[in-house]
């Protein structure tokens, strides 16, 4: 997984996620939010019990 330069909008959801807190991940399509919640569980994977649910198939179902 590539991910460059991004170190600082790491801190924010790492720290949420420590915390018990929830957060929203707002940004339009392909802006890499879904690398940034894949790289905070895999940073965090040690520490914490995580489930990444993937949704999309389901966005334009009844």
């Amino acid at each position: 997984m590539w991910f460059i330069d991004r170190e600082e909008e790491l801190k924010r959801p790492k720290r949420g996620v420590l915390q018990g807190e929830s957060f929203v991940l707002i940004a339009p399509r392909r802006y890499g939010k879904t690398t940034l919640i894949k790289k905070v569980i895999q940073e965090l994977k040690e520490q914490t019990i995580n489930f990444y649910i993937d949704l999309m198939p389901y966005a334009d179902s009844p």
